[in-house]
């Protein structure tokens, strides 16, 4: 299991009230819990890896440190849209250790090859922290949304013969594209470039050419790789090219997610496609 942390800096070294006058300055004494802030601190995604259970932290942090351990109390909620069946939050309930400023909420996605929706997000209120305060003015509700991301890139995982090309409902509905539920079968060839794929016959239909695609090395993002004017599909007669194109190359599990935006009204102008090996 892959465990994500979040890294931050938490200053807490002295916190002082000051009035008017800078000798009437009062220092706070840093050591006592009466005198500790609580928030949320933390980066804001959730790494779902399709090949294995990934833990992901986020970081709850306070202004002072105690002798004993703080329990902090954390709910999630009701606006929240990200789908319980993609993770599980280990206790709704953690700590703060003895001595340290921070503790750790444990959130794991499980390995999928059904992802969330791009927008979901899985909203958390800190609702308490033993022995501190939360401000008004303390992050107290933390919107984390989702990225989906293999260990590595193997560019050699999505090349050859038998991919099938899945097209979406709307695309098949609103243009009459001759797909079976078994998609169209499709060769991926390295090339031309250096991390680049081509789709022979492309992923679309009445005219489709052969669709070359980027792909980053590190990241696995997907973009249009080929030529000016090269034909997505032919709509009564007139060739419709590729133009903007995204996607994630997810190597670990065999399988490019591609989005094409083509110069339809909505829902017809973005079709999403699965290479899938």
């Amino acid at each position: 299991m892959k465990k994500i942390k979040f890294c931050f800096f938490l200053i807490a070294s002295v916190l002082f009230l000051n009035s008017c006058s800078e000798d009437d300055r009062v220092f706070l004494d840093v050591t006592d819990p009466a005198n500790s802030i609580a928030q949320f601190n933390t980066g804001e995604i959730l790494v779902i890896n399709p090949s294995a259970d990934t833990q992901n932290s986020i970081i709850v942090g306070v202004s002072t440190i105690s002798d004993s351990d703080r329990v902090i109390t954390i709910s999630v909620d009701a606006s929240s849209t990200l789908d319980p069946s993609f993770y599980q939050i280990e206790s709704l309930t953690p700590v703060i250790p003895a001595g340290q400023v921070t503790g750790e909420v444990i959130v794991t996605t499980f390995a999928t090859d059904i992802f969330p929706d791009g927008g979901d997000a899985l909203v958390l209120n800190l609702e308490s922290v033993e022995g501190a305060t939360i401000l008004d003015s303390s992050v107290s509700q933390l919107s984390v949304g989702t990225t989906v991301e293999c260990p590595s890139v193997d560019i050699a995982a999505v090349i050859g013969d038998g991919a099938n090309v899945l097209a979406n409902e709307i695309l098949t509905g609103g243009f009459g594209a001759p797909l079976s539920a078994g998609g169209l079968t499709r060769s991926v060839l390295a090339g031309p470039g250096e991390n680049q794929v081509t789709i022979v016959g492309g992923v679309g239909f009445n005219g489709s050419q052969d669709l070359v695609l980027n792909i980053d090395p590190d990241t696995g993002a997907v973009s249009y790789g080929g030529e000016d004017n090269v034909t997505f599909f032919e709509n009564a007669g007139t060739p419709i090219p590729y133009t903007t194109v995204t996607g994630q190359a997810l190597t670990c599990i065999g399988l490019i997610d591609i989005e094409i935006a083509a110069p339809f009204a909505a829902p017809f102008n973005a079709n999403t496609f699965t290479i899938q090996f």
